[in-house]
């Protein structure tokens, strides 16, 4: 992918408020999600190491995550042996090729029985606020996917407080290339940057299934 092709991809996210909205579906339940889509193909994170710092962008497969503070945890959080990407801040998926994906996505704080590491995260899709996503409490994973009649160029994921935590995705997303420089990633960055600022005051109508 070249550099016109992440700024073209950066656009979407950030283009004019009146743009009209896309006919993106949000699932809440998996099942349903599966029944309604094909051709997807799992990806995980790799493990090996308790903490890896991989910001600001990280790759796995057909999708880059980008924020600001983004690391990788293998600390049994979610189960032995299961590694997952992590950031207290805004956390973006930019995706290429594909018109559906699915994550199964979680919070963590210290499980001190005390503190509830459930919080309401909010979710944009290609410029469009669409709604909330309530995750459970320490060591639980809530399902949310997205599927489009066109490409998805990017999801951002803004948690109400502390961390957002994403387990392992699926998607019919197409494969990358090359990883992209830095400097264009910066570009990236803010872009999604100014996305989440700008559309956490918007509610749009969306569709729910």
């Amino acid at each position: 992918m070249n550099f016109r092709g992440l700024l073209a991809a950066t656009a979407l996210l950030i283009g004019a408020a009146a743009a009209p909205a896309q006919a993106v579906t949000i699932w809440y339940d998996e099942a349903a999600f599966d029944a309604a889509t094909s051709g997807l193909t799992n990806y995980g994170f790799p493990g090996g190491t308790e903490s890896t710092n991989v910001a600001p962008f990280y790759q796995v497969g057909p999708v880059f995550f980008a924020a600001d503070s983004l690391s990788l945890f293998d600390d049994g959080a979610f189960g032995p042996g299961q590694t997952y990407i992590a950031s207290p801040l805004d956390l973006a998926a930019i995706i290429f090729g594909g018109s559906s994906i699915g994550f199964h996505i979680g919070s963590y704080c210290e499980p001190d029985g005390e503190i509830s590491c459930a919080q309401d995260v909010a979710i944009t899709v290609n410029d469009d606020f669409l709604g909330l996503l309530s995750t459970g409490d320490h060591g639980a994973l809530s399902f949310i996917g997205f599927t489009d009649l066109e490409p998805l160029s990017g999801i951002l994921f803004s948690p109400e407080f502390g961390e957002i935590d994403i387990t392992d995705f699926k998607t019919d997303a197409i494969g990358l290339g090359a990883v992209p420089e830095p400097t264009t990633w910066a570009l990236l960055i803010t872009g999604f940057g100014a996305v989440g600022t700008a559309l956490r005051r918007r509610r749009r109508g969306h569709v729910i299934a």
